[in-house]
């Protein structure tokens, strides 16, 4: 079935408007966790523990520095990827502050190591949601207009 231009502009916005949602969402719960230790984490004294090495496909090794710290006599791990050359110059003092949730010492990382990526995909599709939705709800409305 044929359709002509002004609906298949109006498909294209609704499609681009769902993937904008997908991606919203998935964003969303991707920087969920990094928002909370921004906005409730507290701090601890952890130990780096050592670097531990990682074979992955295609021959690929990656590092990661892994570190323990206590909260009210309980301890738990973290550890964070490195590069084996900045292993020595990260691991050299033997102590580094880690940030964590109060509610749950699971969730925790490196003061200073925080993932910005999650946080402005969601905005720039928080954005990008809210500007679709007004362009698709504008030519809604002049569609409506025009065939009265």
């Amino acid at each position: 079935m044929p359709y002509d231009s002004e609906t298949r502009s109006a498909m294209t916005a609704g499609r681009i408007l769902i993937a904008c949602l997908v991606l919203f969402a998935f964003s969303w719960f991707k920087s969920c966790q990094e928002l909370r230790l921004r906005l409730t984490g507290d701090t601890a004294q952890g130990q780096y523990q050592g670097v531990e090495s990682h074979s992955g496909r295609r021959g690929n090794v990656t590092y990661t520095a892994e570190y323990t710290f206590e909260v009210e006599g309980t301890s738990y791990r973290g550890g964070y990827g490195i590069n084996l050359a900045d292993a020595e110059r990260e691991l050299a003092p033997g102590t580094l502050e880690v940030t964590y949730l109060p509610s749950e010492p699971k969730t925790n990382r490196p003061s200073g190591h925080g993932n910005w990526l999650w946080i402005s995909l969601f905005l720039f599709f928080l954005l990008a949601c809210i500007g679709f939705g007004v362009q698709t709800y504008r030519q809604a409305k002049a569609d409506i207009a025009r065939s009265r």
